[in-house]
């Protein structure tokens, strides 16, 4: 059964968008916009998972990554 897989415990979920993105866009070549995308993107999945968080996916200029799951981080809320 499904329930015998579920569980519940406490995750940390981290949600963030450049502000002012589309502005931002509005005066840059396409290929600045992906650069500094690119440049955006490397650094905090390397300060994510430093932390020992998962990245879940880009989502646009956005990023979501959780800790605590799927992979268990003890101090996850800090």
């Amino acid at each position: 059964m499904l329930t015998d897989v579920l569980c519940s415990k406490e995750i940390t979920i981290f949600f963030s968008d450049i502000e002012g993105f589309t502005t931002i866009c509005d005066k840059m070549s396409p290929n600045d916009v992906l650069f500094m995308l690119s440049q955006y993107f490397k650094a905090m999945s390397a300060i994510i998972s430093k932390l020992g968080g998962t990245l879940l996916e880009f989502i646009g200029d956005a990023i979501l990554a959780t800790w605590n799951a799927p992979g268990d981080v003890s101090d996850h809320a800090r």
